[in-house]
């Protein structure tokens, strides 16, 4: 007998037993269970005994990749053609299938790289395929492309059987930010030793074409000469990376040179090498860059999250009937400056009790909890710092260090203020954490990834493609997760952690100066993170309607148009957060748990199994999902904002007496 028949009886007898005399009703309906689960288990039994053999190919990632990553091919069972891989071996690695570049037509092609097999700790058999991303594979594609295909696990030699294949996409070689950092750093020490060489070379389908030869330079002595072109150096294939480091190093260098294009044989030619310029550090050019880079953004989002300030402050004088800032700047605009040269120039008070170190350092893990999400946010299609294929758990790990912040600045102050402050923030950020979670994860499971940047390619530009329209589950996880994003961010209605008339201000009771702003500044930029992350997962991020994303990226223009639709969805999100906080008013802690816990928390979990179950029964018909996405998008989405709309100005013309209320009596 199975375990699954087992344990099928043994509920059945669990339940028998329970039953009481007095309540036959009771019984009947247990044994209707018992019966239900014997027959589910027996089913299940059925329809299991034969196991499916593993896939060849288990997982292929990362599915994005640059200039120098290891594609890692996790292996399953064995492939179709048998056989085991040793730990060690060598196997070729090759993709098979279209090709399309960043304004380009797609064409059949592929890639071929060497591998290696490795396997566990102690383990004889390979679990696992490395291959090295190279720099004459990125020549060989062009740049920046889209794969479709297939990757499939040969000999080293190139003959026999396939040994493993599997089905793959793969972004391969996207303009990010660490890229143009190896690019600057590599063209700078590319021109600094051809420049003592004394040869320009170009890359070319055959190799290295070498274009101008200075007379007397040590490519001159070589009797290295223009239209020449250098297919090996040492005995391995010609690349200008290559180049340079061989060069760098003293010695001679061996190089096997065609005469021209279109010569069959290769001469070799040695250049000495020994007066070539010392290597520098490339790392320090790259880690100086990307600092640089990190600290301009930084700036950036700060200055956003000032301006965001301000314009809380004039919505709320608004709302208020109340005059906003309008002093400093043109219309007031500039009051966070103000704000900002007073914070920082006030004196830093540190209570004379107060655990120092951590003191001092709980405002910079708020501030960096916070600003770190920015790495993985894609403001635009080329607008993105990395585009990691675990976007969402780097989001997840990340902003746990702002619990970790506000715990320590409320236990580091000694104050049952800032304490209690402290613990009720942990506990509402904890909690709220799962329902934004489960939100999320729907997300993810309609998208097959945890990209952001991947996301936002497999929607559309038109709002019914959006994925808060893709079924009805994934509407209300839209709201689930705005409100555990508002909670998160201790914004109105669920600011109690730091509630002025109960705590004196909660966690960053004690606080002045600098430290304090640096606290402030943290909940108005998270403003942005929670506009820009509903953005790229529901409602469509940087997709312009009407436009594929190879187009977008190929346009300058339609670079900075796509922006413009990120950051105007992004506001609009923004805006409505500062309305809620000057219109509704604050939980108690027990309403704000139990909404957590009672509430959002089954409800994601409802919306995570709806739209699986809704994903598979729409499965293979797109123009129903079309359909439903359409009356999804007008019934769920444009009835309710023109409705919302009305009553806005309605009001509007109420107040400002535009309509006479004595005519509806």
């Amino acid at each position: 007998m199975s375990l699954a028949m087992r344990l099928a009886m043994s509920l059945a007898m669990r339940l028998a037993m329970t039953t009481r005399p007095e309540t036959p009703h009771r019984a009947s309906w247990l044994a209707v269970v018992a019966a239900l689960t014997l027959g589910a288990a027996a089913a299940g039994t059925a329809g299991c005994r034969e196991v499916p053999p593993a896939p060849p190919i288990r997982d292929v990632r990362p599915t994005t990749l640059e200039r120098g990553d290891t594609l890692l091919l996790e292996l399953g069972g064995g492939g179709r053609h048998g056989g085991r891989l040793s730990a060690g071996t060598e196997v070729a690695v090759k993709l098979s299938g279209t090709i399309t570049p960043v304004n380009g037509r797609p064409v059949d092609g592929g890639l071929s790289f060497t591998g290696r097999a490795v396997g566990s700790a102690g383990s004889a058999q390979a679990t696992r395929i490395l291959a090295v991303i190279d720099e004459p594979q990125e020549r060989a594609v062009g740049g920046h492309a889209r794969f479709v295909g297939r990757v499939e696990i040969t000999p080293a030699e190139g003959r026999g059987a396939v040994l493993r294949s599997a089905p793959v996409e793969l972004d391969l070689f996207p303009r990010t930010l660490r890229r143009a950092a190896d690019g600057a750093w590599n063209g700078t020490e590319l021109r600094r030793v051809t420049s003592w060489l004394g040869a320009t070379v170009q890359p070319g389908p055959q190799g290295l074409a070498v274009t101008t030869v200075t007379p007397g330079s040590p490519a001159a002595l070589a009797r290295l000469e223009a239209g020449n072109v250098i297919q090996q150096i040492d005995g391995q294939p010609a690349t200008q990376g290559r180049l340079a480091a061989r060069l760098q190093r003293r010695g001679t260098v061996t190089l096997a040179v065609k005469p021209n294009a279109t010569a069959g044989s290769t001469v070799p030619l040695r250049v000495a090498a020994g007066g070539a310029p010392r290597p520098f550090w490339g790392w320090v050019i790259a880690a100086l860059i990307l600092w640089g880079t990190s600290l301009v953004i930084v700036l950036l989002v700060a200055v956003g999250g000032g301006f965001i300030t301000v314009w809380e402050r004039k919505v709320a004088g608004r709302m208020q009937s109340r005059i906003g800032p309008n002093r400093v700047g043109p219309q007031g605009w500039l009051q966070w400056l103000a704000d900002a040269l007073k914070l920082i120039t006030k004196e830093d008070l540190i209570p004379a009790d107060a655990d120092r170190p951590l003191f001092l350092t709980s405002p910079y893990l708020v501030f960096c909890g916070v600003f770190m999400t920015f790495m993985v946010l894609p403001f635009s299609q080329l607008l993105v710092v990395a585009d990691l294929n675990i976007g969402f758990l780097y989001l997840l790990a990340v902003t746990s260090l702002v619990v970790v912040g506000v715990i320590m600045g409320g236990w580091a102050s000694n104050s049952k203020w800032s304490l209690i402050g402290g613990m009720r923030s942990a506990a509402q950020i904890i909690s709220y954490e799962l329902p934004a979670g489960l939100a999320l994860m729907v997300i993810a499971v309609m998208a097959g990834t945890l990209s952001p940047q991947e996301i936002i390619r497999q929607q559309g530009g038109a709002p019914w493609s959006w994925y808060v329209f893709h079924n009805p589950a994934a509407l209300c996880a839209f709201f689930i997760y705005f409100i555990a994003a508002l909670a998160e961010g201790n914004r109105t209605p669920f600011d109690l952690p730091e509630a002025e008339s109960e705590l004196v201000s909660g966690y960053n009771t004690e606080y002045s100066g600098f430290r304090f702003g640096a606290f402030a500044t943290a909940e108005w930029v998270n403003l942005w993170v929670i506009g820009a992350l509903a953005t790229a997962l529901f409602l469509g991020g940087w997709r312009i309607p009407r436009l594929a994303p190879e187009p977008i990226e190929a346009s300058v223009w339609l670079q900075l148009a796509s922006f413009a639709v990120f950051f105007g969805k992004a506001a609009a999100l923004v805006f409505v957060t500062i309305w809620l906080r000057w219109t509704l008013p604050r939980f108690r802690i027990d309403q704000m748990m139990s909404m957590c816990w009672k509430y959002l928390v089954p409800f994601g979990l409802v919306c995570l199994v709806g739209s699986m179950a809704w994903m598979w029964g729409f499965q293979g018909h797109a123009q129903a999902q079309r359909i439903a996405s359409i009356v999804l998008f007008v019934g769920g989405g444009l009835v309710p904002f023109v409705y919302f709309w009305s009553r806005v100005r309605y009001t509007y013309r109420v107040t400002n007496g535009q309509l006479d209320l004595n005519l509806f009596k």
